[in-house]
């Protein structure tokens, strides 16, 4: 909403022929956006604050937890093993899609927040350049560009940012894990049961 507001009322294209308004409106439409965007900052800030540890561990339960349930779904298919540990081995990884979904869920939300306070430093950077005004304005305006260029509010732990390269990472690092353990338990495999294209 804030940067609909910015695009609504400050020009934000080199086409926009809008009518500026006198300066003592722009520079107080300026405060105002600079407020709501320092609420907003502030508001992320209290959401790492409290959250951070949370989410945390739900990166954590999600690696170990999707790590152990595929390995003993392998472990289930390829070893000599009951029908009980086969069943309990899929639920496990039912219940691991569950905490995929929810870690999924935290990574896209944060990227769709940290990508509109992005977009918040860009619109704020075209309005400097491709308006016209008084040289108080624009002195206030580049200060706040440069206040938002230097501190974008980003939902982050502490550790890292939740972003999709998380993502990305945490999927790579499953998969050299998940290869190292299946490695560990090549001695458990009955060779009869594999298929015979694999071998």
């Amino acid at each position: 909403m804030l940067n609909q507001a910015i695009c609504k009322y400050l020009p934000t294209t080199i086409q926009s022929n809008r009518s500026i308004p006198n300066p003592k409106l722009t520079s107080l439409l300026i405060r105002k956006f600079a407020n709501l965007h320092d609420l907003l900052s502030d508001t992320v800030n209290l959401y790492n604050y409290c959250y951070s540890p949370k989410a945390i561990f739900i990166a954590a339960s999600y690696f170990g937890l999707t790590l152990f349930s595929w390995f003993g779904l392998i472990h289930a298919f390829t070893a000599s093993t009951d029908v009980t540990t086969l069943r309990m081995s899929v639920a496990n990884v039912v219940y691991d899609c569950f905490f995929l979904v929810l870690f999924g869920l935290l990574v896209s939300f944060s990227c769709l927040v940290n990508r509109e306070c992005r977009r918040t430093a860009i619109l704020l950077h075209k309005v400097v350049c491709y308006g016209s005004f008084d040289r108080r304005t624009t002195k206030q305006l580049r200060c706040f560009s440069q206040q938002l260029w230097h501190q974008l509010p980003k939902v982050s732990s502490r550790l890292f940012d939740f972003e999709w390269e998380l993502f990305y990472h945490t999927s790579g690092a499953l998969a050299t894990y998940l290869v190292i353990l299946i490695q560990f338990d090549l001695g458990n495999i009955n060779y009869k049961r594999l298929p015979q294209g694999i071998l």
